[in-house]
């Protein structure tokens, strides 16, 4: 990879690796991952809509940071 390229994907990897720990420290990781079942709620109501957009902030931030760290690896291989 040349030296260039390679210094923007540690940078921009860097970047999405912090925004996604940001958000796993607010939101914590997805209930899958944590090996709990997710709560339940009647459909079409307001507890249902919020565990269902939570979680796909977890799953956003655990897909930031997973990227970021892999674009550090790859931006830092020679």
């Amino acid at each position: 990879m040349s030296e260039p390229l390679s210094f923007w994907c540690v940078v921009a990897g860097l970047g999405l690796a912090w925004h996604g720990l940001l958000i796993l420290w607010v939101a914590n990781l997805p209930h899958p991952l944590r090996g709990r079942p997710l709560p339940k709620a009647a459909a079409g109501s307001e507890a249902a809509f919020l565990i269902f957009w939570i979680e796909q902030y977890r799953w956003l931030g655990t897909l930031l940071a997973l990227s970021g760290v892999v674009l550090v690896i790859v931006g830092a291989l020679p």
